[in-house]
């Protein structure tokens, strides 16, 4: 079965199925299921035991973004503050990203949540120029794609798409916007 990582807290988690363990952001195995069904097998547990410490180096120096709600917007922020849903000309009350979560084994960012189909077809065709930013905001509702919208949005890095790992990568991070 294949194996999956992601965050939880302050710590990173792998599972396969029902099994799983828990890592510390250091890579130090912290806990693992104990239940019959939950259990790791020794394979699972020598293969994570030896991916955590490589993931834990991955994300050094970041794993505050991990603690974040984490967003990718496609095109530089509207000076307002508003993005304009394009569906009736009305202005948003903040601006329309796309959830991300963070993809630990590239060290990248995916797309996930609601309005993914658009944005994914959008940002293929070059709609939104080459601009993809990872950012962090307050939630205030959604768009008329289903997208969150955000105030208060702060650019945490500009992305750039990587096909082989098929996530989002940062070339800046933390830098601060408004």
């Amino acid at each position: 079965m294949e194996t999956t990582w992601r965050t939880q807290g302050q710590y990173y988690r792998a599972e396969a199925g029902l099994h799983w363990a828990q890592y510390d952001l250091d890579g130090r195995r912290v806990a693992i299921g104990s239940d019959w069904c939950c259990t790791p097998t020794p394979a699972e547990l020598a293969e994570w035991d030896a991916t955590a410490p490589q993931i834990a180096a991955r994300w050094a120096g970041r794993q505050s973004l991990l603690a974040l709600p984490l967003y990718i917007r496609f095109g530089e922020l509207p000076r307002s503050g508003h993005s304009i849903n394009h569906a009736t000309g009305q202005r948003e009350r903040g601006v329309s990203c796309y959830e991300a979560q963070p993809d630990l084994a590239s060290g990248g960012f995916v797309l996930a949540g609601t309005g993914l189909a658009d944005a994914a077809i959008a940002a293929a065709f070059g709609l939104y120029g080459q601009v993809a930013l990872l950012i962090t905001g307050e939630q205030c509702g959604y768009g008329s794609d289903g997208e969150p919208v955000v105030r208060k949005p702060r650019i945490l890095a500009r992305l750039v798409y990587d096909l082989a790992s098929g996530a989002y990568m940062a070339q800046d991070v933390e830098v601060q916007h408004g």
